[in-house]
């Protein structure tokens, strides 16, 4: 049997958007025959060693910054809880002042961690293919320095997110953090035997500099098209059955992924209707939902960071699923997928027309795009259209022909040949 090591961030139970798009990766692998073990965080509770739907997890001590974080987002609603996400929130900044001239890197400890781990854990298992996911840079970093050291391992380099195409970062100028990004692809690049970049920066990596590169490059897309429904048919209904559940789960920051707009516009149709606005959220916008939860007499519900299997069980149950577009940015809300496959109705607000979204919606029959910048009223209007209108949930079978690139076997047929060569 083939052994694999995947090395990346925040894994199970309580992933990032990363870890479930990695997760997928991992099963379908596993459905191949392979023995596929992890490399992630090490959170608060998590056990060092464990395995999850049958993926073997070794757990590695975050930095700081990461721990007191989690802890922050865990704990929002108290004030110990918002002096440490300010005190966390402080310590990155330090540390990206002193790591400034390495950026996006500012743990050289991690990359120790990582790499001391995965030395250990080869010599154990004899891996055939090491593949490093993006972000943290830090696996990236720790990968190449095992191919390095075994030039025997096949290296793969998994970039979810990007190094080089990244929307602006407060303080710093956009061409700075490219030109920082593209320094680091290019010390890792070289050892890399096959490179994982995504659809949504298809034409940045049209680049001339990456020709050299191009042997090596796939383009793949976020693998997030499953069978949803009959995977969570075992979830019973979290949701009480009077009212209409709308369904928002993933990341919120502010500038970029904001919930303002959409709070006003539900508290201010709910007015008169029967709906209730559930946030699965992490990020530094819940300051915003908790103060639209007082308003709305709760009928707007902050859940905050979950673990998987109860975001799961939202949005199985949901009436209608909530997206918000990125702005100003290539990178695609990875959740879409998850929601496309469901076959629900979904909603996207979005505030410009390049968002990297609509793409992919436009294929999708069961959605309503609400622009920001439209109207206020008439958006009220259209939505309250949308929902009410009776409309039968998507079939799953149909879907998967439009966003075959989204499943999880069309990147895993890439690492397969890569092993089976």
């Amino acid at each position: 049997m083939k052994k694999i090591l995947i090395m990346m961030g925040s894994y199970f139970p309580k992933p990032m958007a990363n870890g479930i798009c990695t997760h997928q990766i991992a099963l379908e692998l596993k459905k191949n025959g392979y023995d596929v073990h992890v490399i992630c965080f090490n959170k608060s509770g998590d056990l060092k060693e464990d395995t999850y739907e049958g993926i073997i997890i070794h757990r590695v001590k975050m930095r700081m910054f990461f721990r007191l974080r989690f802890y922050a987002e865990d704990n929002i609603n108290t004030w110990k809880g918002k002096c440490i996400y300010k005190v966390a929130m402080i310590i990155n900044k330090i540390k990206k002042l002193i790591y400034a001239p390495f950026y996006p890197m500012t743990s050289p400890i991690f990359i120790y961690r990582y790499y001391k781990l995965a030395k250990r854990l080869h010599k154990e298992n004899n891996f055939d293919i090491i593949i490093s996911v993006y972000n943290p840079l830090e696996a990236l970093i720790a990968g190449s320095m095992m191919k390095k050291k075994y030039k025997e391992i096949n290296f793969a380099i998994y970039i979810l997110d990007t190094l080089s195409n990244s929307p602006k970062v407060k303080f710093l100028s956009k061409s700075w953090t490219e030109w920082k990004g593209w320094q680091w692809e290019k010390r890792i690049y070289k050892y890399a035997d096959i490179i994982f970049n995504m659809k949504c920066h298809e034409e940045h990596h049209k680049k001339e500099r990456y020709d050299k590169y191009i042997d090596k490059m796939k383009i793949v897309d976020i693998p997030l098209f499953t069978n949803f429904n009959n995977d969570t048919k075992q979830f019973c209904n979290p949701f009480d059955k009077y009212n209409i559940q709308w369904v928002y789960s993933g990341t919120l920051y502010l500038g970029g992924r904001d919930p303002e707009y959409l709070c006003k516009i539900f508290t201010e149709l709910n007015n008169k209707y029967n709906n209730r606005l559930h946030f699965y959220s992490r990020g530094n916008c819940e300051h915003i939902i908790i103060k639209y939860q007082d308003k709305s007499n709760d009928t707007i519900v902050r859940h905050g960071y979950v673990d998987r299997h109860e975001m799961l069980q939202a949005i199985s149950y949901a009436d209608i699923l909530i997206s918000i577009g990125n702005q100003e940015s290539d990178m695609i809300p990875s959740k879409i997928f998850e929601y496309i496959s469901t076959g629900k109705k979904i909603i996207h607000f979005y505030k410009s027309f390049n968002d990297s979204s609509i793409v992919y919606y436009k294929d999708y029959a069961n959605v309503l795009l609400i622009n920001e910048n439209d109207n206020f009223f008439e958006n009220i209007n259209a939505i309250k259209k949308f929902i009410y209108h009776k409309q039968n949930d998507i079939l799953v079978d149909n879907l998967k022909k439009i966003y075959i690139k989204n499943t999880p076997e069309y990147t895993v047929n890439f690492i397969k040949k890569i092993l089976e060569d």
